[in-house]
């Protein structure tokens, strides 16, 4: 419990001070896309996958991130840095899982694109 409040914290911590009043008085879906703001400025490696990811998928007008998208990401991300150079394999396929689950939840997917990536 106390870690998940941690978690939340530096969340919330970590968006400016009119997102956060925002976040109180929005409606439910854009309450969960400033979570999801937040979980990008407190999370380094989601920023860039939606920086460098997303961003570009939909520039180029496609609706949907395949397992291959975040496979490239992560080993592009591998061999820029010893950090997450040293993340195992099982703890990639879950940051896949929960970085979907994320994005899922805020909107930014649907249902359909997730089942590459809970297999």
């Amino acid at each position: 419990m106390i870690n998940e409040f941690g978690c939340i914290r530096k969340r919330l911590e970590a968006l400016p001070d009119e997102l956060r009043k925002m976040m109180i008085t929005a409606d439910i879906n854009t309450g969960k896309l400033i979570a999801f703001i937040g979980c990008m400025a407190s999370d380094r490696l989601l920023f860039d996958l939606i920086y460098e990811v997303y961003r570009k998928k939909l520039y180029l007008g496609e609706t949907n991130m395949t397992d291959a998208d975040l496979n490239i990401f992560f080993k592009d991300k591998q061999n820029q840095n010893e950090k997450v150079a040293l993340i195992t394999d099982v703890s990639i396929k879950k940051l896949k899982q929960v970085y979907c689950k994320y994005m899922f939840e805020a909107g930014l997917l649907t249902g359909t694109h997730l089942e590459p990536h809970f297999r």
